[in-house]
């Protein structure tokens, strides 16, 4: 059963990465830019990102040569479906764009939109909504922060 769940897991296109498929022991997390209108979108993306990093064993460190800057770009906030007239379920959708600098080489992801697209449910007093707004905020950043890692530690091998 065992190897069964395992070849299932990885035909899926998962993989498992960890320190060691990161050619990285140290990063600064450099300048986040918000141009959206929505606020503290920059604060979820660094913590996102320094929670990534972190889990994957490389240290964050103003000193490293290694460096990493986002713009965010876009945030999408759509009505899905209303009750009696009030907003029921929502669609959150973030788009990044992402610079690696590393020993004078800058790579660049342009258009990283938050990989799952997440739902919220409208439920009780504002304060409830705007409480899942946020955690739906914090759960596209942390998607997309781990889409980036990934793509440091997959696509780029010595060179990310």
């Amino acid at each position: 059963m065992i190897i069964f769940l395992t070849l299932l897991l990885f035909s899926c296109g998962y993989s498992i990465t960890n320190r060691a498929s990161l050619t990285i022991d140290s990063i600064k997390i450099g300048k986040i830019v918000n141009k959206t209108a929505e606020p503290t979108l920059q604060d979820a993306l660094n913590t996102a990102l320094m929670d990534e990093f972190q889990r994957r064993g490389v240290v964050i460190s103003d000193g490293s040569d290694n460096i990493i800057e986002a713009e965010i770009t876009g945030y999408k906030l759509e009505l899905l479906s209303e009750k009696n007239g009030i907003g029921f379920e929502y669609q959150t959708t973030v788009k990044v764009d992402f610079k690696f600098k590393r020993s004078g080489k800058d790579i660049e992801y342009k258009g990283i939109t938050s990989p799952s697209i997440d739902y919220f449910a409208a439920q009780g007093s504002l304060n409830s909504t705007i409480a899942q707004k946020q955690l739906s905020d914090k759960q596209a950043m942390d998607g997309i922060a781990f889409y980036i890692v990934t793509q440091l530690s997959l696509k780029h091998g010595d060179t990310p």
